[in-house]
């Protein structure tokens, strides 16, 4: 999995077409722990659980979103959502 790798790349990709992460480019926790601010958009009655699962205890490799809340990556983050999380 590219967005946990340790060789600092500030790009990540995926060739799993049949897998949950299919076939896209993306960046890397190392970049986006470089940027001064991160903006989340999450609309649509489909994000709420995921938004659950970002604001729930446990490691950021079993839910990635866990990164935002992170003290030193939620002060520059900001999410705006229509979904009460």
């Amino acid at each position: 999995n590219p967005l946990f790798s340790q060789n600092y790349d500030l790009v990540g990709w995926f060739d799993d077409v049949t897998g949950s992460f299919g076939k896209r480019i993306t960046t890397t926790f190392d970049l986006l722990s470089q940027m001064d601010i991160l903006l989340i958009l999450a609309f649509g009655s489909s994000k709420q659980e995921p938004l659950k699962k970002m604001f729930t205890d446990g490691p950021i490799e079993e839910i990635p979103s866990r990164f935002y809340i992170r003290p030193d990556i939620a002060l520059k983050t900001i999410l705006i959502t229509d979904q009460t999380v």
